[in-house]
């Protein structure tokens, strides 16, 4: 352990700059837990200091060719961002709580996590000097996650987020005491920054084993209390074709998409490699395309609570794909996500059952699957997957190999064709412009969305039969319709 931290790049600077400051400094946190844990520093690191940070913070930044900026300013908080051999390393400053090292680390939420090391005894007397006010090092040898102190979870209940994170990403046990602990104070979750909720819930559903995250949450009411919607799903049943009542479906959804997911060459050989890179891109910070698919698995049936009928003893949910875009939009509105990630979800909700209506005749046509991905876009990956997994996750002896055949001979056209040469509008705006003796404006574009909509619903399907629609279409009538629907 002494070897990798005295050759450390960052620490060395660290160590070197407040030297010449006459700082006293310390390495805190995840990079001693993951070093006594994997024997590794990674590539995250936290330090603590006296005074100055700022100034410490850009001199860090000047020495490693990095850059600085401010996290915090009220808590006098800097990150260094520093690229180094091909990867960006992260680190944290920040000035010592009440200048009390002891206070500052039972300030932090685990004991595993509070755990601090001088570096001037590192470099000066070559000594691992740990201070372990939490017993913290008791903690990693049994690996167990236990809070630093009793009222840690009281003073910032999105810990309770990162207990289970860590719990998962460690594989250790959360203590008796903190599990209770957590239990008394889930209830101030729901007044937290929804940001840095977001930001642990999709850390766990990136963590292997989410659906199994989930259930914990679940267990302890935690879930509920982020996503009430999910209370009336629990103990609905859903009729002969459905093994499972709907919210245990809800979550089987979540685990097939990982069984799918973790073994991507069982089920789609030819195309493994571009749909791992495809699920691993990051929309927006923390939230990458495979936790989002999960949070997708998980709420893709929210509609059915508010459609179930029932007739001649058979369970209906006629128009839930519908239902559920809308909760889904509310739901990720909640989690402050960005556009992005909610077009996809609420596209991938709206859509998901619409492979299930193709699936009887066991094929699927070259067209209906241009419209496919024409509609779903940037989502249609999303609820290939979503269809699958929803079917895995229907009853325990489900065969989906014609759907999986489905499936895969869509990928083959979406990877082949449709990406790489994106299909041509059947009329060009020139086209329609002389065919229709228009001048450049709002009426071409409304011709172009009549024809593109006409071949989304498969009425044409030729430049010719794009040319009889608009020939006989009564584009004044149409243009007067727009101009009331847009709001002057």
């Amino acid at each position: 352990m002494l070897n990798q931290l005295l050759g450390s790049f960052i620490v060395n600077n660290a160590y070197q700059i407040a030297k010449e400051r006459t700082q006293n400094i310390l390495l805190v946190g995840g990079a001693i837990r993951d070093l006594y844990l994997n024997g590794s520093l990674g590539k995250d690191f936290d330090f603590i200091l006296d005074t100055d940070v700022e100034t410490m913070a850009s001199a860090f930044a000047h020495s490693c060719r990095g850059t600085a900026f401010c996290l915090d300013k009220a808590r006098d908080n800097y990150r260094v961002i520093i690229p180094h051999q091909g990867k960006n390393y992260t680190v944290d400053l920040a000035p010592i709580l009440n200048s009390d090292v002891q206070s500052d680390l039972l300030n932090r939420d685990f004991s595993i996590n509070s755990i601090a090391l001088p570096l001037d005894k590192i470099f000066e007397k070559k000594e691992l000097n740990l201070i372990d006010p939490a017993q913290g090092l008791h903690d990693l040898r049994k690996r167990q996650i236990r809070v630093s102190s009793l009222s840690s979870l009281i003073n910032d209940p999105v810990r309770i987020l990162r207990a289970v994170r860590f719990s998962k990403k460690c594989s250790f046990s959360l203590e008796p005491q903190t599990v209770q602990l957590i239990k008394e104070a889930m209830h101030g979750l729901p007044r937290c920054s929804r940001e840095r909720i977001r930001s642990e819930f999709f850390k766990i559903l990136d963590l292997p084993c989410a659906s199994s995250s989930l259930s914990e949450l679940d267990r302890w009411g935690v879930l509920t209390l982020l996503i009430p919607e999910i209370e009336s799903m629990k103990g609905m049943a859903q009729g002969a074709h459905h093994e499972y009542e709907l919210w245990e479906h809800s979550l089987r959804t979540v685990h097939s998409v990982e069984t799918i997911l973790d073994t991507i060459t069982h089920y789609f050989p030819r195309h493994s490699e571009l749909l791992t890179t495809y699920f691993r891109e990051e929309l927006e910070t923390d939230v990458c395309r495979g936790s989002l698919l999960k949070c997708i698995a998980l709420l893709h049936d929210t509609g059915k609570p508010l459609t179930k009928s029932s007739s001649d003893t058979q369970i209906h949910f006629y128009h839930h794909d519908r239902e559920g875009e809308k909760i889904t939009q509310e739901i990720a509105g909640r989690f402050k996500l960005g556009k992005k990630s909610t077009r996809i979800m609420t596209a991938a909700t709206h859509h998901h059952m619409r492979l299930i209506t193709l699936y009887p005749s066991k094929t699927i046509t070259h067209r209906a699957t241009y419209r496919f991905y024409k509609d779903l876009e940037d989502a249609a990956l999303e609820t290939l997957i979503l269809t699958l997994a929803d079917t895995m996750a229907t009853r325990e002896s489900s065969d989906e190999q014609a759907l999986l055949t489905m499936i895969n001979k869509m990928l083959e056209y979406y990877f082949k064709e449709f990406t790489r040469h994106p299909p041509s509008p059947l009329l060009t705006g020139g086209e329609v412009m002389e065919l229709l003796s228009l001048t450049p404006g709002k009426k071409v574009g409304i011709v172009l969305g009549l024809i593109e909509k006409a071949e989304r619903e498969g009425r044409i399907a030729t430049k010719e039969e794009a040319v009889k629609l608009i020939s006989t279409y009564n584009l004044k009538e149409e243009s007067e319709i727009r101009e009331k629907e847009v709001p002057g």
